[in-house]
């Protein structure tokens, strides 16, 4: 574990990085009540002021297994922003951006996985006092398939509505 931070009372701002390597995420197994094995990195930075900070999370993880699946990396990458407009602090919305891939997904039982490697991305915002979720878009691609969900979401009712693009390239990589 590594973390510096520096906060400024007078400027109201604030600085600070914290980084976690797990040499082995087996130990995180009770916790996560699933077998996991591999190794990795989360890093987090937190910037701004107190009343719009902004802050970046990634994560890197390598040889992962979980269950029954496996990956050789994972990486993604978010970013929490105040939305555009935001400009009341009592009532700020945020925006989250983000990105990532897996490479060298498997099923450790054995069976055929209709991708080997998928990207994401990500572009959601999330209303003042989380009333709503607008999903911008949500991207998953690999070789064959493509997912695209936009729409929005009220997490407490869970009404909303959401629209859905799949493409497949090949019918029998679902079977």
């Amino acid at each position: 574990l590594k973390a510096n931070g520096q906060f400024d009372f007078q400027s109201d701002s604030v600085s600070a990085e914290v980084s976690v390597k797990v040499s082995d995420l087996g130990d995180l197994a009770s916790a996560a009540s699933t077998p996991l094995r591999g190794e990795g990195e989360l890093c987090g930075r937190v910037s701004g002021t107190f009343q719009a900070p902004q802050a970046d999370l990634s994560l890197d993880f390598q040889n992962i297994q979980a269950a029954e699946f496996g990956a050789e990396a994972v990486f993604t990458q978010l970013q929490l922003d105040p939305a555009p407009g935001s400009w009341d602090p009592e009532r700020a919305g945020w925006r989250i951006t983000g990105t990532g891939m897996a490479t060298g997904l498997r099923d450790l039982t054995g069976r055929t996985l209709p991708e080997e490697s998928l990207m994401w991305s990500l572009d959601t915002e999330i209303a003042p006092g989380g009333e709503e979720i607008f999903l911008r878009t949500l991207r998953v691609k690999g070789a064959h398939h493509r997912l695209e969900l936009l729409g929005q979401l009220n997490p407490t009712s869970l009404d909303g509505t959401m629209e859905a693009d799949l493409h497949v390239e090949d019918l029998r990589t679902l079977t």
